[in-house]
């Protein structure tokens, strides 16, 4: 009786030791499980948090070419303006230069009346 009792002792100390151990893998595995979930929680929020944030960046780029592209139109009007500008400048400096060649012309044709008129007078005189 005594080595049934005892081999009784020693298959229930047994069974304890092995359902203990096998709690204790549960739980360990358990804890693994809501450590893992944790972790993909806070991986799946920094994604989102990631998405959110290069949507912001393509946002700021498609606003800032819209900006530069506004820029290279303004700097383009503003080129034809001086273009425009430059051809009306010459435009005037020609009339000028057919202005001076007359009032030149004019005053010779001036000396050359008063060189005449000079003439004249010494014949009238005379």
């Amino acid at each position: 009786k005594e080595a049934v009792a005892s081999a009784q002792d020693q298959l229930t100390a047994a069974a304890k030791s092995m359902i203990l151990q096998m709690e204790r893998a549960m739980n360990q595995a358990i804890d693994q499980g809501v450590v893992n979930a944790e972790r993909a929680t806070d991986y799946r929020r920094r994604s989102e948090e990631s998405a959110r944030a290069l949507g912001d960046v393509k946002a700021a780029l498609a606003t800032a070419k819209e900006e530069v592209e506004k820029m290279v139109m303004l700097h383009k009007v503003a080129g034809e303006a001086m273009s425009n500008r430059a051809a009306q400048v010459d435009i005037l400096r020609a009339e000028a230069d057919a202005s001076k060649a007359l009032a030149t012309e004019t005053l010779e044709m001036l000396d050359d009346a008063k060189t005449m008129a000079d003439a004249q007078e010494v014949e009238l005189v005379a």
